[in-house]
């Protein structure tokens, strides 16, 4: 038989909640690269517009994690007063 490798015992084994809420974190990132960066190319917000975006984004994200609000109803509002299907 071969020697058993040694675990660091400072290292924590990740739950799957942790690895799900991990990937979901990369995700949202990801999302708010491609939005702002669209809203900084492409539509050519200023610095100070940017940065109201990127903060409001955070704020309405803070918003859903706490449950004040939820995406669906976003979705559902986007979709009847500006016409955009999500």
């Amino acid at each position: 038989m071969g020697k058993k490798k040694k675990l660091n015992p400072n290292r924590v084994p990740r739950t799957t909640e942790e690895k799900i809420a991990y990937e979901r974190s990369k995700a949202i990132k990801l999302a708010y690269i491609i939005f702002l960066s669209v809203l900084c190319d492409k539509i050519g917000l200023t610095d100070e517009d940017l940065a109201r975006a990127h903060q409001g984004c955070l704020d309405l994200s803070e918003s859903i994690a706490k449950g004040y609000v939820n995406a669906e109803d976003l979705r559902r509002t986007l979709q009847k007063e500006r016409g955009l299907n999500i």
